[in-house]
């Protein structure tokens, strides 16, 4: 991790990147599971160990962060939101 930058809070990621993506809400741990492109079967659950504290945030996943932050969007943008939500079912 860069020593000059803050560490990233993964559930402020989560709020900002809702609000940048036009989501008006905040993404869902199954979301940005997505836009990173981690396991279907276990994204999430690394993204709620992250967000807790209980895992460290590798490299990569901290490069492709910040890159959303700053305006990138992910390749997978076309099918990273959750159907039917906010009025589906939507596993955190």
């Amino acid at each position: 991790m860069d020593e000059d930058r803050p560490p990233l809070s993964i559930s402020e990621v989560r709020r900002e990147l809702g609000l940048l993506w036009g989501l008006d809400r905040t993404l869902t741990k199954v979301e940005l599971a997505r836009a990173l492109s981690l396991s279907p079967d276990h994204g999430a659950d690394h993204i709620a160990r992250l967000e807790k504290g209980k895992t460290t945030m590798s490299g990569p996943i901290e490069v492709a962060l910040r890159m959303m932050l700053s305006g990138a969007k992910p390749h997978t943008m076309n099918n990273l939101i959750t159907p039917g939500y906010p009025r589906g079912f939507v596993v955190e």
